[in-house]
């Protein structure tokens, strides 16, 4: 195990975290958005937004919580260096999740029209 391919796997590790929450809000998202936009509901803007709200909070809580769980065994017992890549490169790896759910969003959203 060099330190490259041990700061690899924990950028891996950091990303996959990182991807799966940022791909339940993106999901749900685009499911909020679509029933605004094309389904005729009497639904008020608020009321839809509090039902985002409710239904994305809920399996971000779960992630939340299998996250912790994940991280608590990569850095305990195979003893990847996450935490420490974590406080270097937070900054580079909130960018890229941020650029990929924007490209994720637009794809989605060329898909819907």
């Amino acid at each position: 195990r060099t330190p490259r391919r041990e700061r690899l796997m924990a950028d891996i590790a950091i990303m996959s975290m990182l991807f799966e929450s940022s791909a339940i809000v993106s999901v749900n998202g685009l499911l909020y958005l679509y029933q605004f936009i094309y389904l005729e509901r009497n639904d008020s803007f608020v009321a839809l937004l509090q039902s985002f709200a409710i239904h994305t909070s809920v399996p971000l809580v779960i992630e939340w919580f299998f996250n912790s769980m994940s991280l608590t065994i990569e850095t305990r017992y195979q003893n990847l260096a996450v935490m420490a890549v974590w406080r270097k490169q937070w900054k580079r790896h909130i960018l890229v999740a941020i650029r990929s759910m924007c490209c994720q969003l637009l794809s989605g959203l060329a898909e819907i029209s």
